[in-house]
């Protein structure tokens, strides 16, 4: 993977090249361990959400988290300030993006997802 990333031109190509092996991982069951699938009662987060680093390179260009968020919790609006992936590994996902145009945001998409990828 770190390869792939190296060899991108860009961050989207660092998706694209990155992203069957992310689809694989997250359709395979038995590898993420219980506690990374554990809520976080006290997580600043709010919410019961839990964020746990899974793996990060040495040189910072990749990083693997895992986040928990519990059945009705909710998560503010927020900018990830960096590219990647995102997936869900178990569950489902309510995402409403959002696009600031002239110092007002306007919602732009909203999405119902399960097991899906989508860069950031």
């Amino acid at each position: 993977m770190q390869a792939s990333i190296a060899g991108a031109s860009s961050p989207q190509d660092a998706c694209t090249a990155i992203e069957p092996r992310f689809a694989e991982l997250l359709a395979a069951s038995g590898w993420l361990p219980d506690e990374y699938q554990a809520a976080a009662p006290e997580s600043g987060m709010g919410g019961g959400i839990g964020q746990w680093l899974l793996y990060r390179a040495d040189d910072g260009a990749l990083s693997l988290f895992s986040l928990v968020v519990p059945p009705g919790s909710e998560t503010p609006i927020h900018d990830h300030l960096a590219w990647g992936l995102v997936g869900l590994y178990r569950g489902t996902q309510d995402e409403e993006t959002t696009r600031s145009e002239a110092g007002r945001s306007n919602l732009s998409k909203s999405v119902r997802s399960s097991r899906a990828i989508s860069t950031s």
